[in-house]
């Protein structure tokens, strides 16, 4: 199995123990996890223990399953194996069975928020309603859990000042998780919790997944480590973590890279294995960003394509940049489309100036999160993703009629019986607009689309329903625009954009993905990721940066402000300086 793999690829397949692969960009990580799943479930002769697959998105868990699939091991799939998040590892297998048992709240706990249903907002989950404190730096449930030591913790990256202590979020979070909720960094807490008080269920949960992959390793938050390491003590001997702390860009997200370099000397590990060799970048790329890595020396990389560019804008001509980027593109005989060529920003502001948007777009009007939550509804369903798109929507139709706390089905709240609830959201969800339609038409569309559905099932609470509404207009400047109002929907609420020929999206958007060309844009006023960020040799800046330019196959560019100073322009001493000329 293993003649399709590099040398340093083969060394991995047949490790077994506890150990840290670190791979460097492009080495084909995900394609061995998939190729050492099918290796080890090939000998696999235990019928009620599996195989445990993690990764951190359910995109990377697609990519893996199709590898295995390439692989032709389809008993991957099946039990007594796992492939799926972290995530969801930890809630099917730990928290939703014995979390409420540490909690003390009665019957199944609930995960709301990112990963389960919305954060309720009604009632006394308005937060801190009446304190100045929590309007003023608008808390949320989703801002405070606990650490491993049982600390009440901020888990913001930039933590607010409390003047109260935060007494009220104790007081509140506390009355949460009485009533069963659990954000998913709760649910990551009360999994530590009980694994800590009752071992045995540490010590089942071994014997069930007696070997675990771990990829994208280097985004494990700290509470998600501690179960890994409770998993260990409770005799977990074959544990595999692969990632790279260079390419941690997810710290936002509480992961902690720190924590996989510490496992490569940890007492009871093994020595780390390492693949150092690109199959994505060539060698020039590789040589010109190695000052963003911690690795010794540079990866290997392939022998071909052109030392990579350092081009300089005008600030006002930031939207240009995708233009003169599909020009470069033609120029080195690159087929420019949107899956092969794409302009890279650090966030959505970056890349909103890049596709022509005005700095302030926000066609929501204030208290009214109804009419967001909608249109989140309809992305979720364009997506293909009905199950929670149906989740959703069952839960804003709840708020939008009933305003005070409550745990009520929208049976109840509408006043209907359960087989009508099931054709209102089937109802609604087949005929609401397509999130491709201008924001302006879908919120007159979708709002008599609703109107018109709860007239036939629910009359008699048609005229409590909320209504949609968008701005008439916002602020560019001193001047009035109503120019958003003709953009998609969904551009509100992407990281990506098609701008001409080419792709324009958030550096966060494309990990993972490799591009035949990049242009990175670096802005001088931003708060992360500028020159000057990068020189001072900030760590989060620069592993963003690294993921970036490694997205590149053939060729390279990195676009910053023509007012940089020279100083700060040493990063890019091995890249080929480009003036453009009208």
């Amino acid at each position: 199995m293993t003649h399709t793999l590099s040398m340093e690829q083969a060394a991995v397949l047949e490790r077994t123990g506890r150990f840290v692969l670190r791979a460097c960009p492009g080495s084909g990580k995900t394609f061995l996890v998939g190729r050492r799943v099918a290796y080890r479930i090939a000998e696999w002769s235990e019928r009620h223990a599996g195989l445990a697959v993690l990764s951190f998105t359910n995109v990377a868990c697609d990519e893996i399953r199709n590898t295995v699939h390439a692989a032709a091991c389809s008993q991957a799939f099946v039990y007594p194996h796992f492939i799926g998040t972290l995530d969801s590892f930890i809630n099917q297998f730990i928290f939703l069975p014995f979390g409420c048992s540490v909690m003390g709240c009665k019957g199944r706990p609930r995960v709301v928020g990112a990963g389960g249903s919305p954060l309720p907002t009604t009632g006394i989950w308005g937060w801190g309603k009446g304190n100045s404190d929590c309007q003023k730096n608008r808390c949320t449930l989703a801002h405070f859990s606990w650490d491993p030591s049982d600390a009440f913790v901020d888990i913001r990256p930039n933590k607010i000042k409390c003047t109260r202590n935060y007494e009220v979020c104790k007081r509140l979070k506390d009355r949460f998780r009485h009533s069963g909720y659990a954000t998913q960094t709760d649910a990551a807490y009360w999994a530590v919790r009980a694994l800590r008080l009752a071992p045995a269920i540490a010590r089942a949960l071994v014997q069930r997944f007696p070997e675990i992959i771990v990829d994208e390793a280097q985004d494990t938050s700290e509470l998600q480590m501690a179960i890994l390491d409770l998993l260990v003590d409770a005799g977990l001997k074959h544990l595999l973590l692969v990632g790279d702390p260079d390419q941690a860009i997810y710290e936002w997200r509480e992961a902690r890279p720190e924590l996989l370099e510490r496992k490569t000397i940890a007492a009871g590990w093994e020595h780390p294995s390492l693949l150092t060799e690109s199959h994505r970048n060539p060698q020039l790329l590789c040589n010109a960003v190695a000052q963003f890595s911690t690795l010794a020396s540079p990866v290997r990389g392939r022998d071909t394509a052109d030392q990579p560019e350092l081009w300089f804008y005008k600030k006002a001509e930031m939207s240009e940049l995708p233009a003169r980027f599909e020009r470069s593109c033609d120029e080195q005989r690159i087929a420019a489309t949107s899956d092969t060529c794409s302009v890279l920003a650090r966030g959505r502001v970056g890349i909103r100036r890049l596709a022509g948007f005005p700095d302030e777009v926000d066609p929501w009007k204030d208290g009214d999160p109804i009419t967001r939550a909608l249109a989140e509804v309809a992305i979720e369903r364009d997506r293909g993703d009905r199950k929670t798109a149906r989740r959703h929507l069952e839960s804003l139709l709840v708020r939008a009629f009933c305003s005070h706390d409550h745990d009520h089905g929208l049976a109840r709240v509408l006043q209907i019986s359960h087989p009508d609830v099931g054709v209102l959201l089937f109802s609604v969800l087949s005929v609401l607009p397509s999130s491709t339609e201008a924001v302006a038409s879908w919120v007159q569309e979708a709002n008599a689309t609703v109107e018109g559905i709860l007239k036939e099932i629910a009359p008699n609470r048609v005229s409590e329903w909320p209504g949609l509404s968008v701005k008439a207009f916002t602020m560019v400047g001193r001047a009035r625009s109503i120019e958003f109002r003709n953009r998609p929907l969904v551009s509100f609420f992407t990281g990506t954009h098609v701008v001409g020929r080419v792709r324009v999206e958030t550096i966060h958007a494309a990990k993972g993905k490799t591009y035949e060309a990049v242009l990175l844009v670096l802005d001088n006023h931003s708060k992360e990721c500028t020159p000057k960020r990068l020189l001072e040799q900030h760590p989060p800046d620069r592993r963003t940066a690294y993921v970036a330019m490694t997205r590149a196959r053939r060729y390279l560019a990195v676009a910053v402000p023509d007012d940089t100073k020279a100083e700060r322009l040493a990063p890019f001493d091995q890249f080929k300086r480009v003036i453009e000329t009208s």
